[in-house]
């Protein structure tokens, strides 16, 4: 009976998993048990009309207030969160500022993330006018935050059960350096980055890990010129891209690559390997190049197990060097 108890709360909405914590002595235990936290609007209660009308600095006061008795409400349990969500997209910059420069966003990270998480989600706010949060140095954009990797760095209790990472406005920044990384990586299939700050170098080393991937979502990372998914990648199913400013070159060497999106500038170079595997190929592109003629003349000989290809293109733009 115990354990159908706890089965029961725990496929409850936060909300209601934490106000029946406060009725009973039993829930409270399989609240600190709870595995899923998430941080946002309608869990902490903001979609209430009150909480609407009263100042900013009460408001942001009620936010870190209830999301820091999250925080110490779940410090005593002893069971693995499998999934953190932290999305802070909608609240007001000045808030989440407050929140980084406090070092409570890092607080929250640290508590949560542990052997035994699965998701991880973090979500912070864009301003209307981008040069309020972003300052450029080259084509480096430069966010406020910026993910700790050492989180997934530990060398006594690697966390190798993750398996999906989503990223918003903030700075991700693994470097070559980082060798105890590799066992993190090696079991996320779900990557999905936007308007993060990452080059080319560090998604290169970051995508050479992730040996199980399958998806890939990249939007608005304006620091990244070249996507380059190496073969090692035997998984990888599909990629999307979108408004990634600087992006000009695309290649992939993964054999199983099934749905290729594409929407940015017009595109240098398009290459998708010379062993493709897959059965089933979309390619799905606005601005991409030559893209219907590049299908006819590689895809022939790089696709010999093709049995189904869809293209789907806006308009061409014809670029010698999308030929190579």
């Amino acid at each position: 009976m115990q354990d159908i108890w706890q089965h029961i709360h725990s496929r409850m909405p936060m909300r209601d998993a934490a106000r029946a914590a406060c009725v009973s002595h039993r829930f409270l235990r399989f609240w600190r048990g709870y595995p899923t936290v998430t941080i946002d609007q309608e869990t902490l209660g903001l979609s209430s009309q009150r909480f609407w009308i009263t100042s900013e600095d009460e408001r942001g006061e009620y936010i870190l207030t209830k999301a820091q008795q999250v925080l110490e409400s779940r410090l005593s349990g002893s069971t693995i969160v499998q999934s953190l969500k932290l999305d802070l997209s909608t609240f007001r910059k000045a808030i989440v500022s407050a929140t980084v420069a406090g070092g409570l966003l890092d607080c929250w990270l640290r508590a949560f993330v542990k052997p035994g998480i699965e998701d991880i989600t973090v979500l912070l706010p864009k301003c209307d006018d981008d040069d309020d949060c972003y300052y450029y140095y080259g084509h480096d954009c430069l966010p406020e935050y910026t993910f700790p990797c050492s989180l997934l760095s530990d060398d006594e209790d690697k966390i190798t059960s993750l398996q999906s990472l989503s990223l918003s406005s903030c700075g991700f920044h693994p470097t070559e350096g980082m060798t105890t990384l590799l066992g993190c990586w090696k079991s996320m299939s779900t990557v999905c980055l936007h308007r993060v700050a990452i080059t080319d170098e560090e998604l290169g080393f970051f995508l050479a890990g992730c040996l199980v991937l399958e998806r890939l979502d990249l939007s608005f990372c304006n620091s990244i010129g070249a996507l380059k998914i190496p073969s090692a990648l035997r998984r990888q199913r599909c990629i999307r891209e979108r408004s990634c400013r600087m992006l000009r070159t695309i290649e992939s060497g993964a054999p199983m690559l099934a749905t290729v999106w594409y929407d940015g500038w017009p595109l240098l170079r398009f290459w998708l390997g010379g062993a493709l595997e897959t059965t089933h190929l979309e390619v799905h592109a606005t601005r991409m190049g030559d893209v219907i003629q590049y299908a006819g003349s590689k895809l022939p000989s790089a696709a010999l197990n093709l049995e189904t290809l869809v293209l789907s293109t806006v308009y061409e733009v014809p670029l010698p060097s999308m030929s190579g």
